[in-house]
């Protein structure tokens, strides 16, 4: 029997595409770049960690551990990285890690938990399994990680350089939402953004 939802003809809202076809600030980053300040000290942050931590009702935590390192660079992206093949960069950047999360996790009320946490990029499987499996464990330590069915682990994986035992290891720690970074399979517009992934490699 044909499938008469494939037959029906898409529809599209004139008015609603033309309310957001604006030029914009990049939203995939919340709060967005406009929202930060110079003057927003140390003693600023820790004067709203501080606040948010006498909230009656403790509130879950969220944050995001960015991973700057790629092997080669992605010409659509616009986030912070640092494009190299030497793995040591990561062993000191991951030394200074554990120190910021055990300092900022130290201003947290424990009965605070930890209900979102996303690892982005960069190339987050930049980091070897050991190496990802080590700091998913430091955040564990420091942070309490909620054990709601509706927490949110989330993890950018390449799946150029990622196999099925890297997945499975995140996933065996905790990870529950995967991104694989496909921008298009048209081999042009690859070679265009120097993102060469075949539909069987993702």
């Amino acid at each position: 029997m044909e499938n008469r939802a494939a037959l029906v003809a898409p529809h599209f809202d004139r008015e609603l595409i033309a309310r957001y076809d604006v030029n914009a600030p990049r939203y995939t980053s919340y709060p967005t770049a406009l929202h930060f300040r110079d003057d927003f000290s140390e003693t600023d942050l820790f004067d709203c960690i501080r606040a948010s931590n006498d909230d009656p009702i403790p509130r879950d935590l969220s944050t995001y551990i960015h991973v700057p390192f790629c092997l080669s660079p992605c010409f659509y992206c616009g986030c912070a990285r640092i494009i190299t093949h030497d793995s040591r960069k990561a062993d000191t950047y991951l030394t200074r890690l554990y120190r910021e999360i055990e300092q900022v996790a130290a201003r947290f009320d424990r009965d605070r938990r930890l209900a979102q946490l996303h690892f982005g990029g960069g190339t987050p499987n930049f980091l070897d399994i050991s190496q990802m499996l080590e700091l998913i464990e430091s955040l564990g330590r420091h942070f309490s990680f909620s054990r709601d069915a509706g927490r949110e682990f989330g993890i950018e994986l390449d799946p150029r350089f990622c196999d099925g035992e890297y997945a499975r290891q995140v996933a065996e720690a905790g990870i529950n939402r995967v991104s694989i970074g496909v921008q298009d399979f048209d081999p042009a517009v690859q070679q265009a953004v120097t993102r060469i992934q075949s539909v069987e490699e993702t």
